[in-house]
């Protein structure tokens, strides 16, 4: 895994060491039809999964026992999945960044608008 610190547009590309994801994010399942990339400690995740000819991304956070999936949206392809879910890390990162010591946060709130695009929309637009 490399850090990475600068801003411009990125994707998710799987290299000799793996894909190039940022700080504290390390993938956990990888596949043609699935992504999924977990935080460090595990308690938040992001998957991209291929449903019905369309990109789901989704984030799951564990609080306790308590497990909560987000639906983040969905896309056609999956390098416009790969570059949503890399800015739904970084905005994460971000947001762990700012909120210090006890490191909780809202996901629904965080990656909240990074895709506009519900799955049932998109699922209508591919049939």
């Amino acid at each position: 895994m490399t850090r990475r610190d600068h801003s411009e547009e990125r994707t998710v590309a799987a290299g000799n060491d793996g894909p190039d994801l940022p700080s504290g994010w390390a993938v956990r399942k990888e596949s043609d039809d699935e992504l999924v990339v977990a935080h460090e400690g595990g308690d938040l995740a992001l998957s991209v999964t291929r449903e019905r000819g369309i990109w789901k991304i989704r984030g799951h956070q564990r609080s306790g026992e308590a497990r909560h999936v987000t639906d983040i949206g969905a896309v056609s392809t999956r390098d416009d999945a790969m570059r949503r879910v890399l800015s739904c890390m970084e905005q994460v990162n971000a947001e762990l960044e700012r909120v210090g010591w006890d490191r909780r946060i809202c996901l629904p709130e965080v990656v909240d608008g990074v895709c506009t695009r519900d799955a049932a929309t998109m699922e209508h637009i591919v049939q």
